[in-house]
């Protein structure tokens, strides 16, 4: 087996599940990533100070801004840059939030729905890794469970 060499051994692990991908949502075909740890922490630090339906709509809404990354093949994550500096992450963000804070409801929900669509489909991702490395009496990272020998003898 042909594998990857990572200079960070985490750098396998966050490699796992990593999806992007374009789906058909009313009629508009949107690309959307899977966000990670680090930035799902972000968003529920962001939204901490709200009552709880204002924070799940708030979620939904940071959540997409940082997901979407096309809409019909236009992207939405780099613009170019103007005379003066370059749209940074937290600019873009910012200005997606803006933007889809005036979306309707049920289009954010639909959007949202396939978000959780895609992060359904990346923990299926982890737990067949899972299930395999089980099978094969080894860790995810591919190498053999100590555990597993001293617990058999």
């Amino acid at each position: 087996m042909n594998e990857m060499n990572y200079e960070n051994p985490l750098e396998k692990i966050i490699s796992f599940g990593h999806i992007v991908e374009e789906c058909d949502v009313l009629g508009q075909k949107i690309q959307l990533r899977v966000l990670n740890a680090g930035v799902r922490r972000d968003i529920l630090g962001e939204t901490a100070h709200l009552e709880t339906m204002a924070r799940v709509q708030d979620i939904k809404i940071r959540t997409l801004a940082r997901s979407i990354l096309s809409v019909n093949g236009v992207v939405l994550r780099y613009f170019p840059k103007t005379q003066d500096e370059s749209v940074t992450g937290a600019k873009l963000t910012a200005q997606n939030i803006q933007m889809l804070m005036k979306a309707p409801q049920a289009s954010i929900d639909a959007i949202y729905e396939k978000y959780v669509e895609l992060v359904e489909k990346q923990e299926k991702i982890i737990e067949d890794v899972k299930k395999k490395s089980l099978r094969a009496g080894q860790e995810p990272s591919g190498k053999s469970d100590p555990r597993s020998a001293s617990e058999t003898s």
